[in-house]
This record gives structure tokens, C-alpha cells and sequence, in this order.
């Protein structure tokens, strides 16, 4: 009698982590999907001339991009908006309570991240994290969301400062701290 409670038991505990992880997995290709038509609606918006390049989409608000394609935002200067922003934001956020907007063009740096921090990892232009693997939650994400994240960086989160200038490379796992003269230069 034991036994097959106790298989009944572990059936259910695999049935139930079986579907938790799934639907993580889904809510990661949803937000992947809504980036894709975030991209797509950017080329729009620079063929139509409000914006220069496509990748400025990243600096504006959901709300503002689409109001601007539908026409229900009327006399933003998205051209003038998205630069702004841009110079404002291109540095290091560590807080996962920051309102996704201000992580725009932003490098979210974490311990580990969780299902939680996925408005964040949406609008960022790249991840570094001090836990995880090449199978891990972040690594998996920032593959579906197509930016560069970087795993199991050992003292990332209190070694880069919040608001750091960095520069990472996905694919080589290479993470680099940028001088002022440095980000200046390649402003220029």
C-alpha cells in the first residue's frame, strides 16, 4: 500500500515540475515572440522615417512605438526621443524591481535570475549573471531573446558597479569593463 502511494506521489510531483518548467519555457518563447514583432514594427518605423535605425526601438516605450506606427501618438519625435534615452541608459542595472523601460539598451548583471526578471531581460541589450550554466534559465532566455548573455561570471554583481560602462561578447563569454575615455570614444 505504501509503495503505491508513494508512486502516486512522485507521478504527480513529475506531472506537476514537468508542467512548472513548460510553461516557464512558454512564457520565454511568448516574450521572444513579442520582441520579434517589436523588431518588426522598428524596420516599420524606420522605412516610414520616425525613427534612424531599428535598434533605436529598444530606447522607447512599448505604448510610444505602436502609437507612433498606429497613429495615436500624435507629434512624438521618436527621432529625437530614442538618442536621448539611449545616452541616458547604455550602462549597468542591477535592481530587478527597476521598471523594464529603464532598462532599455541597458546590461542587466545578477546573481541568478528567475522567471521574475524576464520584463527586464526583454528591453536589455545584454545579461551577465554569477550563476548558471550553458542550460540554465538566463542562458536559455537570452538565447530565445537573441542578445548576449554571459554565465557564471563569479563576483559579477558586486565587482560592476551599477551604471558601469561594459562590454560583453555572448559567444566568447568575454566581459569587459570600459574606461570613461574608452566609452567616449566609442560614442564618437
Amino acid at each position: 500500500m505504501r509503495r503505491t502511494v508513494l508512486a502516486g506521489l512522485v507521478a504527480s510531483l513529475r506531472f506537476f515540475a514537468k508542467a512548472r518548467e513548460d510553461t516557464r519555457f512558454c512564457r520565454s518563447q511568448l516574450y521572444g515572440i513579442s520582441r520579434d514583432v517589436l523588431w518588426r514594427l522598428a524596420d516599420r518605423l524606420v522605412t516610414a522615417g520616425m525613427l534612424d535605425e531599428a535598434a533605436d526601438v529598444a530606447h522607447l516605450r512599448v505604448e510610444g512605438a505602436i502609437g507612433a506606427f498606429d497613429g495615436t501618438l500624435p507629434g512624438a519625435d521618436l527621432r529625437a526621443v530614442a538618442p536621448r534615452r539611449k545616452a541616458e541608459l547604455a550602462r549597468v542595472l542591477l535592481d530587478a524591481t527597476a521598471p523594464p523601460q529603464s532598462c532599455a539598451g541597458r546590461i542587466l548583471v545578477a546573481r541568478e535570475t528567475d522567471p521574475g526578471w524576464l520584463p527586464l531581460m526583454m528591453a536589455a541589450r545584454g545579461i551577465i549573471v554569477e550563476r548558471g550554466s550553458l542550460v540554465s534559465h538566463t542562458a536559455i532566455t537570452g538565447r530565445l531573446l537573441g542578445i548576449p548573455t554571459v554565465v557564471a561570471v563569479a563576483g559579477a554583481s558586486t565587482s560592476i558597479p551599477d551604471g558601469a560602462p561594459v562590454e560583453i561578447d555572448g559567444g566568447t563569454g568575454m566581459v569587459r569593463l570600459l574606461s570613461e575615455a574608452e566609452l567616449e570614444a566609442s560614442v564618437e
